[in-house]
């Protein structure tokens, strides 16, 4: 069994948004060398192997079953440059589609409740769209895309299928240094948005901040672009020409991929308001090697008599859980770090039961005891200490983050995190030896009892809105989303305590849970106990979050 510590969503940032530096923070720097297309080509998927998914049938079932289909197939007709009318027929694309899943849905939804399920002819449509991919050289591709749409509806966000090949070269080889221009964009309203930008990166030494949009590569206007044409002009070149707008100027120049290396893990030295130096450690991804790295930079600080220490997981998706267990001990010693907790498929994942088309996932049903694990690592160090998060840290990261805030070992500062609790196992396809199928197994639980799963890690010290509006790059975040903003069918959380969250509507109206916890807690709740008062007010920083993390450092110190 391959376990996972991230989900789809990251998958696909990684295979599209990462061009440039996330399987949770990988880097494409040449499509070629990864091969993602030709590794589908190699899988010999066909249409035929994923249309009885589309019988009217199984569509017209229920509601959802219908908006698994729709999900499906109105992005493939996205891809062939066509939308669907509410008769069910082709026609020629007039504007892009929702850039949400949960926002795509809407439309079909409301098409469903007003024909009270008497819906046009679902395989009528899918002949139509089979005709304009079938032979074609991505067909496999497209087939695979237009499966995994359909699973995250009828079974959640985070299954889905992958090219074996690809997953034991690409995926599983989890690199700690990376070739990369060294920037995320993602699409929001409209526009390719820089939502990070990697110290060090050859886009930092250039200027380019997160906020700032692409405009053009190559002299190609991106705006009616989606991200895999964005991806297509990055295609099989070494050197780029990019025109990005940043605030009041704009800035124009060419690059090569060439020698531009990321580390996953760098150190920032800060100069607090009193004068002493603070160490900024940043994580971009958990790569093989970052706990190495990071202790050899929590070394630093000890013997440089480091005032405290900002782990940064901004932006981080997550990685290898076992990095996970070395980095939470370097902080909390040989302690619990999580449990797996797997779902009992007959109460928790009733309502994720396919009662629609029968596909072959090999599931296998059973209800397990929970796994615990512990770091097996000593302590290394153990000085003030602040982690700085945002909706952009998800699943592994934010266990690591979750750890320390449940040890209460250091403040959390910044966002909500992204929520995402869940983890994959995969294996071999019954229906292709060349695929993987990984399935959602069940949750991450911290030492506390509880889950981030939807509802995230709550920060000790959050950014108020007023710090979030003034903050060009946190405001256009906003509009990204978590797991519950972007998806129809999110992974509900069966142990969800915590209904305070900003926002937050308890969704399975359950009551809140106590948390039960092994003695070396001692806690009911998480909470954070400060041990002094700092006036935020005060503090002038560019960036909220870290100039927060440093003010609570001064004053821990």
């Amino acid at each position: 069994m391959v376990r996972f510590g991230f989900g789809v969503s990251t998958i696909l940032l990684f295979i599209l948004g990462f061009l440039w530096l996330q399987n949770s923070g990988e880097s494409i720097p040449d499509v070629n060398q990864f091969g993602l297309e030709e590794r589908w080509e190699n899988t010999n998927l066909k249409t035929e192997d994923i249309s009885n998914l589309f019988l009217n049938k199984h569509c017209q079932l229920n509601k959802k079953s219908f908006a698994a289909c729709m999900n499906a197939l109105s992005q493939l007709a996205e891809k062939e440059s066509m939308s669907i009318t509410e008769d069910g027929v082709l026609k020629p694309l007039g504007q892009m589609l929702p850039e949400t899943e949960k926002e795509r849905l809407l439309y079909w939804d409301h098409l469903y409740d007003q024909t009270k399920g008497r819906v046009f002819n679902v395989e009528k449509l899918w002949s139509s769209l089979k005709i304009k991919i079938k032979g074609q050289k991505r067909e496999p591709l497209r087939v695979a895309q237009a499966f995994n749409s359909y699973l995250s509806v009828l079974k959640d966000p985070h299954t889905y299928i992958l090219p074996k090949e690809y997953y034991e070269k690409v995926i599983a080889q989890s690199q700690n240094q990376m070739t990369s221009y060294g920037f995320i964009v993602n699409k929001i309203n409209r526009k390719f948005i820089f939502t990070r930008v990697y110290s060090g990166s050859v886009f930092d030494k250039k200027g380019v901040s997160r906020g700032d949009q692409l405009l053009e590569v190559d002299g190609q206007d991106v705006a009616n672009l989606n991200e895999e044409e964005l991806f297509n002009l990055f295609k099989n070149k070494r050197k780029n020409d990019f025109l990005i707008l940043q605030k009041e100027k704009i800035l124009k120049f060419s690059l090569a991929k060439e020698n531009q290396t990321i580390k996953s893990v760098q150190l920032k030295k800060l100069l607090s308001e009193n004068n002493k130096v603070q160490f900024q450690i940043s994580i971009f991804k958990i790569a093989d090697g970052v706990c190495k790295e990071t202790e050899d930079y929590l070394t630093q600080a000890v013997m440089q008599k480091s005032s405290g220490v900002i782990l940064d997981l901004r932006d981080n998706s997550g990685g290898s859980m076992d990095e996970v267990l070395c980095l939470a001990g370097l902080f909390v010693g040989n302690r619990k770090i999580y449990d797996l907790e797997y779902f009992d498929t007959l109460s928790e994942r009733g309502h994720q039961a396919t009662s629609g088309a029968k596909f072959a996932v090999n599931s296998q049903e059973e209800i397990l005891k929970p796994e615990e694990f512990f770091s097996g690592k000593d302590q290394v160090y153990f000085g003030p200490l602040a982690v700085v998060i945002n909706q952009g840290t998800a699943s592994s990261a934010e266990i690591l983050a979750g750890v320390i805030q449940d040890y209460q070992r250091g403040v959390v500062v910044g966002e909500r995190s992204f929520g995402k609790g869940t983890f994959q196992e995969g294996e071999v396809w019954v229906k292709n030896s060349k695929i993987l199928i990984f399935q959602t197994k069940g949750l991450f639980t911290l030492p506390s009892g509880r889950s981030p799963q939807l509802l995230g890690i709550l920060p000790d010290v959050p950014l108020d809105e007023k710090e979030v509006a003034q903050s060009k790059d946190l405001a256009l975040l906003k509009e990204q989303g978590r797991e519950e903003d972007i998806y129809y069918n999110p992974i509900r959380n069966p142990l969800a305590w915590h209904t305070q969250v900003a926002g937050y509507v308890n969704i399975n109206n359950e009551p809140e849970r106590v948390l039960e916890n092994s003695t070396s807690l001692g806690l009911k709740k998480v909470q954070f106990k400060p041990k002094c008062k700092v006036d935020f007010s005060e503090i002038q920083n560019d960036d909220p979050a870290l100039g927060k993390a440093q003010a609570q450092l001064v004053c821990s110190s």
